[in-house]
């Protein structure tokens, strides 16, 4: 599931402001834009520097030769 990047700040930004910690992630290299990544890692760092709420950030790149092309195929025919 991907989440669009403002509801996924509103969940962390509401867990850090009841006190708990969360780690942020990042998968790029699926289709998404060098603004999209951009605007993904300004969000957190903003969020980071109001809540001080993140204990980690780990971005991983999405490697589509990794599940093969009949996944692919598949994930497109679902639209997943």
């Amino acid at each position: 599931m991907k989440w669009k990047t403002e509801d996924w700040i509103g969940v962390h930004g509401a867990a850090h402001n009841l006190g708990m910690q969360t780690t942020a992630t990042m998968m790029f290299g699926g289709g998404e834009t060098l603004e999209h990544r951009m605007n993904h890692l300004e969000a957190v760092r903003q969020l980071q520097e109001e809540t001080g709420g993140f204990t980690s950030f780990t971005p991983w790149s999405f490697f589509a030769a990794r599940l093969g092309v009949e996944c692919l195929k598949r994930r497109r025919r679902w639209n997943i």
